[in-house]
């Protein structure tokens, strides 16, 4: 950034104004240290504001949400800015503590004094975003109890746009910083992200923010955005790892037609290093909390802005989703006959977690329990599943099975014993949905792989 000819002193305890910094729409932070003869003199002086916050004093971090996202970064935030207090408010906890982070169910006395407020809540507040009541009633909140410095960090999925509505609320700056972690590796994924995206129209808000992640990320992966952007960012990024699942799986349609095996074609597709190899692994279909969820936000969107046409491609990938669901339904069925006997392995919607929200393979089991079958489930990570029987075992599940349905790569999948197995249930028929192998000892024409050769 260029130094204006009107730039006040370097000691000047005014704020920046856009004006006096014009950040890039997508800008890579810099490793190097401020140059006086290189940056405004505002904002040399809020950085020196910055050094006193984190030096003289304790940084104080406030999380709203407790859930997957906001447990995993309040353990970073504590553990690796120097002297943080972090607390984090979710009405469902105990008071007390969880390892450094303090919980209170309290949000006034959570947010009280806090620098950052990080908004870690569900996206869809009772079923609406910032427009519904759930987020009016919290922004009424902050506007209330926390203090008129305090930047709020937005890490939940909102619509583009909804800063700037969320800013008139509660009076207060907001910068927009979306988190791109996965669940089951979300503690992981922040400390070592692929990118921080930090997004606001107030570049003093923006650069604190920046600081505080420098703490513990390198400054080539964070990149300064304005706040729609970053947003949509958030966005594109979910909708095309979903686009990716749904054109690997529509390919297996094909491959079971002719005979082909989806495998073997993703593996030279994903060879192409403009492409690469990462989510074209065929499967019962995407799900989770988020994927949808953001095609939709996506979807809903464009359509705000005029742009039907951009919803209908997006629309498209989860109507191809659903499509695939119901062909696996089906083929299982037909497999099976009349009402037998089904285990399923795997009911949460990814291999490692326990969450089966939006679960393509609990969608699946409970569409063919609906059908008449006896459908018996197992899953490493889960021990019940809403309107199926969930038991321990992997033999108890298959024994008398007349079909078994390999949903997970899970790697207690992979150490079967196949030929137990075999005794268990020796009329069974073998669905591998999850690009994993079965061996021989089951007989030709009883393997049924998705979108492969038996």
């Amino acid at each position: 950034m260029r130094a204006s000819s009107n730039s006040k002193t370097a000691h000047s305890t005014r704020m920046p104004t856009l004006s006096q910094v014009r950040l890039a729409s997508c800008q890579h932070v810099s490793d190097k240290r401020p140059n006086r003869n290189g940056q405004s003199a505002a904002v040399l002086g809020f950085s020196k504001k910055l050094k006193g916050l984190f030096n003289k004093r304790m940084p104080h971090i406030a999380l709203i949400g407790y859930g997957v996202v906001g447990r995993a970064l309040g353990d970073v935030l504590a553990a690796r800015v120097r002297g943080a207090k972090v607390v984090a408010n979710d009405p469902k906890l105990r008071p007390g503590r969880a390892g450094k982070v303090r919980i209170e169910k309290n949000l006034p006395k959570a947010v009280a004094g806090a620098d950052w407020i990080f908004l870690c809540v569900p996206s869809h507040l009772q079923g609406q975003g910032v427009a519904g009541p759930g987020w009016r009633k919290l922004a009424a909140q902050l506007r209330l109890h926390a203090k008129a410095e305090a930047i709020l960090v937005i890490k939940s999925t909102l619509v583009p746009g909804d800063v700037a509505e969320l800013e008139k609320l509660t009076r207060r700056r907001v910068v927009v910083c979306p988190e791109f972690m996965s669940e089951g590796t979300a503690e992981r994924d922040i400390l070592h992200p692929h990118r921080v995206l930090v997004g606001g129209s107030d570049p003093a808000a923006v650069e604190s923010v920046i600081r505080l992640y420098r703490q513990w990320v390198p400054a080539r992966k964070i990149i300064r955005m304005d706040a729609w952007s970053a947003q949509l960012a958030k966005l594109l990024a979910n909708a095309m790892l979903a686009q990716r699942v749904s054109s690997i799986n529509s390919m297996t349609a094909l491959c079971e037609r002719a005979g082909g095996d989806v495998r073997s074609v993703a593996r030279a597709v994903g060879l192409d290093p403009r492409i690469g190899p990462h989510f074209l692994n065929a499967s019962p279909g995407f799900g989770g909390s988020c994927l949808e969820k953001d095609i939709r936000l996506l979807c809903s969107l464009a359509r705000s802005l005029g742009h039907p046409e951009v919803a209908r491609y997006w629309q498209a990938i989860i109507d191809m989703n659903d499509a695939h669901v119901g062909r696996c339904i089906r083929k299982i069925v037909k497999l099976t006959g009349p009402k037998g006997r089904i285990a399923v392995f795997g009911l949460s919607f990814k291999a490692g977690v326990n969450d089966s929200r939006n679960s393509m393979p609990l969608r699946i089991a409970q569409a063919l329990k609906a059908k008449g079958h006896r459908v018996i489930g197992h899953d490493p990570m889960m021990k019940r599943a809403p309107g199926l029987k969930v038991v321990d075992s992997i033999y108890e599940a298959a024994s008398g099975a007349r079909c078994i349905v390999l949903m997970s790569d899970a790697k207690e999948y992979r150490n079967i014993d196949w030929t137990r197995l075999r005794r268990l249930a020796p009329l069974a028929k073998i669905v591998e949905a999850a690009g994993g192998k079965v061996p021989s000892v089951f007989g030709r024409g009883t393997v049924h792989r998705l979108g492969g050769l038996s």
